[in-house]
């Protein structure tokens, strides 16, 4: 491992623990449509509305649901 310096200049040192707010942003009313409430076909609904049917899948990577990482290092 080694270094690594993004684009913008911001540097993570060799061995830095790179974290992402997951709860926070389950739990965005935003997001969510009553996101503090459990709602076993909440993606399914999710996937009935308008332009939305391949986006809300449980395996799905993307930057509202994290689980399973995202980007080139994902794991699916």
């Amino acid at each position: 491992m080694r270094d690594y310096t993004f684009a913008d200049g911001t540097t993570l040192p060799k061995g830095a623990a790179i974290v992402a707010p997951i709860r926070p942003i389950q739990f965005d009313e935003r997001i969510y449509k009553d996101a503090d409430e459990f709602n076993g076909f909440r993606f399914s609904d999710m996937r009935e509305l308008e332009g939305e049917r391949a986006k809300h899948h449980v395996s799905n990577t993307n930057p509202e649901f994290l689980h399973f990482s995202h980007g080139h290092h994902a794991w699916y």
